[in-house]
């Protein structure tokens, strides 16, 4: 089973935010040691490296906190999709795009009709309207695999 790029992402930001929190560790041990060795000036200036490590670390943490958002969701419409397997829909997860991310879900029915399911959390744009009216017309190209359209 393919990984969502929602869920990708969010181990990509928890993996950053621990490279930051564990930069501002060394740092601020940095800071102490200098402290104590009597340069205050190059102390303070590794303080306040800390400060914007910890800073950096809690902003991937948060981003990281976002996208753990989208991939639950995808998974919710992921099991919501499941039971139409049985009945002879083929159903795909996580479908590469070229060069923007993944497609959420890709469904065609056994009459050869192709379905893009994206999945939003919070909001829908215009935005993302459009990149889903694209991503139907790249799907729609692959005649063969959806004969009777997208």
């Amino acid at each position: 089973m393919a990984i969502s790029y929602a869920r990708r992402q969010q181990l990509r930001q928890l993996k950053r935010a621990a490279l930051h929190a564990s930069r501002a560790s060394m740092t601020l041990a940095g800071a102490a040691f200098v402290a104590h060795a009597g340069n205050g000036t190059l102390a303070l200036m590794l303080v306040l490296l800390t400060c914007v490590l910890v800073l950096a670390s809690r902003r991937s943490w948060q981003r990281a906190a976002r996208s753990r958002m989208g991939a639950v969701s995808e998974a919710q419409v992921r099991r919501a999709l499941r039971p139409l397997r049985s009945e002879g829909w083929r159903v795909q997860h996580a479908s590469d795009w070229p060069g923007t991310g993944d497609l959420d879900h890709v469904v065609c029915s056994p009459a050869g009709i192709g379905f893009l399911i994206e999945t939003k959390t919070r909001h829908y744009t215009s935005t993302h309207v459009g990149r889903t009216v694209a991503a139907a017309q790249w799907l729609a190209r692959r005649r063969a695999r959806y004969p009777a359209g997208v």
